[in-house]
């Protein structure tokens, strides 16, 4: 059988080992096989043999490239950006 490869923008629909996927949530990214998706309806299915072991994911595969995100700010160099600012006002109080 031949692996059908999604188009960026298709949305599907596929069933999933339930303990693999229960951490997602409505629009988390993420990448799957290969591909990077965007989750948009997740409802837990199976039948009686398979305790709810299942979940049927409604994806949308998304674009391979990743908009550059703004670093962001840590504790460090939040503490590094205060102090430099702190020393820099107090070099023109003494002058």
């Amino acid at each position: 059988m031949a692996k059908i490869i999604p188009k960026v923008g298709e949305i599907w629909t596929v069933t999933r080992n339930r303990y693999l996927f229960d951490r997602l949530k409505k629009g988390d990214v993420f990448y799957h096989e290969g591909y990077r998706l965007e989750l948009i309806k997740k409802r837990y299915w199976s039948s009686e043999m398979d305790c709810n072991d299942l979940v049927a994911l409604t994806l949308r595969r998304l674009t391979d490239k990743v908009p550059e995100e703004k670093p962001k700010e840590t504790f460090i160099t939040y503490l590094k950006k205060c102090f430099k600012q702190l020393f820099k006002n107090n070099k023109n109080k003494v002058k």
